[in-house]
């Protein structure tokens, strides 16, 4: 028969005797029994795993979408300096180019930075 999930397992676990006497201090500070005090610990720490993958996960989300932004930008300036060189708008083309570079220089700190 198949351990069910609402089922209370028993588990031997060794540690050292100064986490012990640690744990046990907090089980009654917390006025909980040693294996709750442990039981509580474990389960929490597992949470906290689950929640720092998603943490991770939108970060890493807000990067690229960061990334895609700029590139787009970039993009867009690159468009309007094609526009200005065509018409012979020479001035406005080196504004353009050096906000490209800008851009550029920018994003590459970031990249370096994250």
């Amino acid at each position: 028969m198949s351990r069910q999930p609402h089922d209370i397992a028993n588990v031997n676990l060794r540690i050292r005797e100064t986490l012990r006497a640690k744990l046990e201090r907090a089980a009654e500070e917390h006025r909980m029994s040693l294996n709750n005090e442990i039981r509580l610990r474990l389960e929490d720490s597992l949470e906290t795993d689950a929640r720092r993958g998603f943490d991770d996960i939108r970060r890493d989300m807000e990067i690229c979408w960061a990334r895609f932004a700029a590139r787009f930008t970039r993009m867009e300036l690159g468009d309007q300096l094609a526009d200005a060189v065509v018409r012979g708008e020479a001035e406005k083309a080196k504004t353009l180019a050096r906000l490209i570079i800008e851009h550029r220089a920018v994003e590459q700190r970031q990249i370096e930075g994250a």
